[in-house]
């Protein structure tokens, strides 16, 4: 009898979280799977709010081993902890708990994770599996903006990586800060040098990347150094300046009860935006928090990443805010300061046609054109770079093409007008242990970008690209461009070594860089999906040495070498699961396509 009541239990506490989900679905504040958890869960989950992501996590792992635990709690710690590894960028440890999560079909995953691991599977080109996730929740996330544009996307995926080759006029080349290992972000010109955020990775002290970075300055003759004056200790930025450089309004720490620019220890960390101005004799003076003029209660919200626009009368902020009354996640908005009357007027979003469910972020005005970045619009996945124009209510956003973005997280863009270069932050880099981390990117395209027309597939294809050669059902994830500037590499399997046949591709691709020897030579390492990827990343760097080491020989300066190596994320084919069997002759013919190294000749004068 007892295990009839324990059975209709769970089928009523079922049926219950099945009724929620379509409110879960729609709006995760808070996750229904959080709001009555006790004990040790609870204590991880205020853990996490306040990101002390170690000490979550230690509890978490501990807290999945003990016995007697409800399954809802279960799922809840799992769930929990692939937030964790999410926020952390560890996405192999977040992939892999998702995977595990999903399969649990008793409980349905909030809106946030259905989305953000499709993004996840998506980077790593498991884009069969991505469609899978995205066809189970399509009923019940059948009114989310941002869902529906992932699965228009993850369905246009192939036909968006057979296009890539229209821009290979474009390329963009990373900014060496020269700080390995770290996560930077916030470019921006300021004087005759640049400002960026930096956060140094350590994986044996998990902290937030995004709420603990400091500001540095960079100039030609003093080199990196912290930006000078500002009194708080982390989240120095991203800043905006006015007034000829003279005042600066930028994003910081905020902890309700502690005061300012304390470590959190009982409540949330929130952003916010402070202003200061240069005192006589060059110090900035001490921050005011101008937040707490736009909304009653601004210290339960964030609000961040300011963009300033002054005139004679008003100065006006754009930021990010997850404040309420918006479309969901975190909005794009503004606010105006009058002079006359020393007062900031309240906030307006900047509607639908820009701000989603997803999040909107990093905007930059100049003039009449917003730059901004969003996983909430049309893209490729993940972040998105996008560019608006703020005197065309409604209109479109226009979607940057590649290899501006990816699916990888592309954001934080500045125009340097004088020099015609964009500079963008982007993970679209592999580290060891799959943990991936925002680097700088420049580019100078040499018409206007607009011009290239729209870079995401209106319609749908029945059938995906695959190659012309072949009846089976494999596909193209990349097209290159049939060009004698771009070559193909292939490598047996667990192998590195470069053979003579594959040499003579190399020595043509060779003759044609000398016919101007001040391009690059671009090298990238690949792997199949055999292994393990953290075997898989030293494979493809050894790949792509190989190649390095042969054109070295050749006569190419070491400086005009550009490698890099992805272990096994970025396959060219993947095998189409019809009936959810493999066939592994089939298989073998796609893992031979993805062990390679692609090398190609860069439109790029290392000496810009």
């Amino acid at each position: 009898m007892k295990q009839i009541y324990l059975k209709l239990f769970f089928s009523l506490l079922f049926a219950l979280i099945m009724l929620l989900s379509k409110t879960v679905i729609a709006a995760d504040h808070p996750p229904v799977y959080f709001k009555n958890i006790k004990g040790q869960l609870a204590k991880a989950y205020r853990l996490y709010q306040i990101q002390e992501y170690e000490k979550s996590e230690r509890i978490l792992q501990k807290y999945r081993r003990a016995s007697g635990i409800l399954p809802m709690d279960v799922f809840a710690s799992k769930l929990l902890l692939a937030r964790i590894y999410l926020e952390m960028k560890e996405y192999g440890s977040c992939i892999a708990l998702y995977q595990s999560i999903a399969e649990d079909k008793k409980f349905p995953l909030p809106a946030k994770d259905v989305s953000d691991y499709i993004d996840l599977l998506r980077r790593t080109g498991a884009i069969t599996e991505a469609i899978e996730i995205a066809d189970r929740y399509s009923r019940l996330m059948s009114g989310d903006v941002r869902f529906n544009h992932q699965l228009h996307s993850l369905k246009t995926y192939y036909q968006y990586k057979g296009m890539r080759g229209n821009n290979d006029k474009l390329y963009a080349d990373t900014v060496n800060v020269g700080m390995p290992g770290s996560y930077i972000y916030g470019f921006q010109l300021y004087k005759d040098g640049f400002l960026f955020l930096a956060n140094k990775l350590d994986i044996t002290n998990r902290k937030s990347l995004y709420v603990n970075s400091k500001l540095y300055q960079f100039t030609e003759e003093e080199g990196i150094k912290p930006f000078k004056g500002m009194r708080n200790i982390l989240q120095h930025g991203p800043v905006s300046f006015y007034n000829n450089d003279s005042a600066i309004v930028f994003t910081d720490n905020q902890y309700k009860n502690t005061g300012f620019g304390y470590r959190p220890y009982q409540q949330r960390n929130n952003l916010q935006l402070y202003t200061s101005h240069i005192k006589k004799g060059g110090r900035w003076s001490k921050p005011v928090r101008i937040t707490r003029s736009f909304i009653k209660q601004a210290h339960r919200y964030s609000f961040m990443h300011p963009s300033v626009i002054k005139t004679d009368s008003v100065m006006r902020v754009y930021f990010a805010s997850d404040m309420p009354g918006g479309y969901g996640g975190a909005d794009l908005y503004f606010a105006d300061y009058q002079y006359k009357k020393k007062k900031w007027n309240s906030p307006v979003n900047l509607g639908r046609a820009i701000n989603t469910n997803g999040d909107e972020l990093y905007p930059e005005v100049r003039q009449d054109t917003l730059l901004f970045s969003s996983n909430g619009l049309l893209g490729y996945g993940g972040q998105d770079l996008f560019m608006a124009s703020l005197t065309e209510a409604g209109k479109a956003p226009f979607h940057f093409p590649y290899p501006i973005n990816t699916q990888f997280d592309d954001i934080s863009m500045t125009n340097d007008n004088a020099n015609g270069m964009l500079y963008f932050s982007s993970n679209r880099t592999t580290e060891p242990e799959l943990i991936s981390l925002e680097q700088v990117f420049k580019l100078k395209p040499d018409m206007p970008l607009t011009a290239l027309g729209s870079s995401i597939p209106e319609h749908i294809d029945k059938q995906p690209v695959r190659p012309s050669d072949s009846s089976n059902e494999i596909f193209d994830l990349i097209v290159p461009p049939v060009s004698k500037r771009y070559k193909t590499i292939c490598f047996p399997f667990n192998l590195y070594a470069l053979n003579d046949g594959e040499a003579k591709h190399l020595d043509g691709l060779y003759q044609e860089w000398t016919n101007d020897k001040r391009d690059m030579i671009c090298i990238e390492g690949h792997t199949d999906q055999t292994g393990t990827e953290t075997y898989n990343v030293k494979l493809s760097e050894l790949r792509a040495m190989a190649i390095r080491k042969y054109l070295l020989k050749k006569g190419v300066p070491d400086h005009q070498l550009r490698t890099s190596w992805y272990g096994s994320v970025r396959p060219v084919a993947a095998v189409k699961f019809d009936d959810g069997k493999l066939n592994k002759a089939e298989a073998e013919r796609v893992n031979a396509l993805n062990r390679r190294t692609d090398a190609f000749i860069c439109k790029f004068n290392a000496n810009d």
